[in-house]
């Protein structure tokens, strides 16, 4: 058997704005973009009379982050309040090519980061935690 990695999904509360951090600034281009409902997705996310959008952006590699916006049934939980060391606490890391140019337009576009970009112990990258507006958690890294 082989497994390969397809996407990650990210549940949002507005899709217009994650894309402004998706598309416009980490550059991921939109792919494709759907509204589904009905038997279909109701079984498949075990939910009932489920609709949802979602759109999906792709890297020059291909790999797909999907951004999933539940207009049925209602959004359950804001991640806002969960702490990075939480069981099940998820995060999505990206390879950047300079990630102190990306660290000054995600603090200008109103982006919570931990820190400043740090080097790691090894000296191999520069690391840098930070926050989508819904509350994901996204590690940026250079590698040097």
């Amino acid at each position: 058997m082989t497994v390969t990695a397809r996407h990650f999904g990210i549940v949002v509360q507005n899709l217009n704005q994650s894309l402004k951090l998706y598309n416009k600034i980490l550059g991921l281009k939109i792919w494709k973009r759907n509204v589904e409902k009905g038997s279909y997705i109701d079984n498949v996310i075990g939910l009932k009379n489920t609709v949802l959008e979602w759109i999906k952006l792709k890297d020059k590699n291909g790999f797909i982050i999907e951004l999933i916006k539940y207009h049925r049934p209602a959004l359950k939980n804001n991640s806002k309040a969960i702490p990075v060391n939480q069981i099940g606490c998820l995060h999505i890391a990206v390879t950047v090519s300079n990630i102190k140019s990306m660290y000054k337009k995600l603090i200008n576009n109103g982006y919570y980061c931990n820190s400043v970009p740090q080097v790691s112990p090894d000296g191999k990258a520069k690391v840098l935690y930070c926050r989508d507006k819904d509350g994901v958690i996204m590690e940026l890294v250079e590698e040097l």
